[in-house]
């Protein structure tokens, strides 16, 4: 790693919790990137598919969201 990565990771370390959102095509890498962010932070990830949180009915999306998050609290 070079300075600047290691400056960036030693304050994620610090600050406790962070949230980061990729978005892009499948297969460009998106889980793995998190993956390897969250093990050179030493944090916990949680990967949550939009496919599987989207609800059909008004309010579903909200609710399964705020379970997310709930959980993750």
């Amino acid at each position: 790693l070079d300075q600047q990565n290691f400056q960036f990771i030693e304050k994620l370390r610090k600050k406790g919790r962070m949230v980061a959102l990729f978005s892009g095509p499948p297969g460009t890498g998106k889980s793995m990137a998190a993956e390897v962010i969250a093990h050179q932070v030493g944090k916990e990830l949680w990967i949550a598919n939009l496919d599987k949180i989207h609800g059909s009915f008004v309010g579903e999306t909200e609710r399964n969201l705020t379970e997310i998050f709930m959980s993750a609290s």
